[in-house]
């Protein structure tokens, strides 16, 4: 607080920097002569969408659990220690609490839970003294299911409850940032393949994605 007339208090806030490269992701895939010729529907735009399918899976796994190393680095290997579970396969309630309170406050009013469905699984058995479970199944279409109040995102990338993995995330998932340096790029390779009667379909996308603020985003790691 400053009185009237008063000096301003000096802050020197200190920053570091985030180097956000540009991973390429991409694959090709070979379709006959004939099949192109005789099939009764758009081959292109088929491959067009299973190509946005493969890269959103490949996406997920590097965006969630990614480990820099050709690939970004993911929100688990971002995210700050919020607490370590006694078990090695078992998470208890008391432990998701104390997850939810390690980060703080103005970041859990936008925090959301990320873990897999397995550990999901073992989530949704857990109850309070009053033997109430403290899951919270959304009831309406587009609700997401609650935990503690907050939004439950389920992945397939995030690591199972299993001894020394970081099996649980918490926190407001705008600490990580994603570059998209380049779309989706569709290019058919008429002459690659040529010799063998075929015909290449060749897909490739450039991005990056890194946490920047990992003061609100705690995991909880397994004994």
């Amino acid at each position: 607080w400053t009185a009237e007339e008063a000096s301003y208090t000096e802050s020197d806030a200190a920053f570091t920097q985030k180097v956000l490269g540009a991973h390429k992701l991409g694959t090709i895939i070979k379709v006959s002569e004939e099949l192109l010729a005789d099939a009764f529907f758009d081959i292109g735009s088929y491959l067009a969408r299973n190509f946005a399918k493969r890269f959103g899976i490949a996406e997920e796994a590097a965006f969630v659990n990614g480990d820099n190393s050709g690939k970004p680095n993911g929100i688990v290997q971002g995210s700050g220690l919020g607490k370590t579970a006694a078990g090695a396969a078992a998470i208890t309630s008391d432990e998701l609490i104390d997850l939810y309170h390690a980060v703080p406050r103005m970041y859990r009013m936008r925090g959301v839970w990320l873990m897999a469905d397995a550990t999901v699984k073992l989530v949704r058995k857990l109850k309070d003294g009053d033997q109430q479970y403290m899951w919270q199944p959304g009831l309406q279409a587009g609700q997401p299911d609650m935990l503690l109040g907050k939004p439950l995102i389920t992945s397939t990338a995030m690591p199972a409850a299993t001894t020394g993995l970081k099996s649980v995330v918490f926190g407001d998932l705008s600490g990580y940032t994603i570059a998209d340096r380049q779309g989706t790029v569709l290019q058919r390779l008429n002459e690659l393949y040529a010799g063998n009667g075929q015909v290449g379909f060749r897909a490739y996308r450039r991005m990056d994605g890194d946490t920047v603020d990992a003061t609100g985003i705690k995991h909880l790691i397994q004994a």
